[in-house]
């Protein structure tokens, strides 16, 4: 029997300090949505927003590990510094160009005021510990 394509998706795995993730797409850019999904799933639990905005997030890095872990902290410090709650993420487009890679996205979402309710949880920062990237899985620890 021949099997489908995968699905898209994440789970939250076990860890003793920290939040680890694990995500699965078909191929690197969806992965990367899964991965993103799943962050501010976390951060913000079963509530439901307004998508009352949009916004362009970008990265650089050297190889897939830092475009991960850059992307994931560049969101982190909008939503910290100036109160962008990302709810779905558009047009994620990976670039390579001597020897560098470039991301843009495009976000939607709202802002921290216009939430009804206080986000459930924070999150520090996307870190290198335990970092596996590849085309259909990203694991990442979150620094909580």
């Amino acid at each position: 029997m021949e099997e489908g394509p995968k699905r898209q998706g994440y789970e939250f795995q076990d860890h003793v300090a920290d939040v680890r993730i694990r995500a699965w797409g078909n191929g690197f850019e969806e992965t990367l949505v899964a991965v993103t999904t799943a962050v501010w799933s976390y951060v913000l639990g079963d509530v439901s927003l307004p998508r009352s905005r949009s916004w362009e997030v970008s990265a650089e890095g050297h190889d897939m590990d830092d475009i991960v872990v850059s992307f994931l902290n560049e969101q982190i410090y909008l939503y910290e510094s100036e109160g962008l709650v990302p709810l779905s993420v558009k047009d994620l487009k990976v670039q390579g160009k001597d020897g560098a890679l470039r991301l843009e996205a495009l976000f939607e979402g709202c802002l921290l005021t216009e939430m009804p309710v206080s986000p459930e949880r924070q999150v520090k920062a996307a870190t290198y510990h335990g970092l596996v990237v590849g085309p259909e899985l990203i694991e990442v620890t979150l620094d909580v």
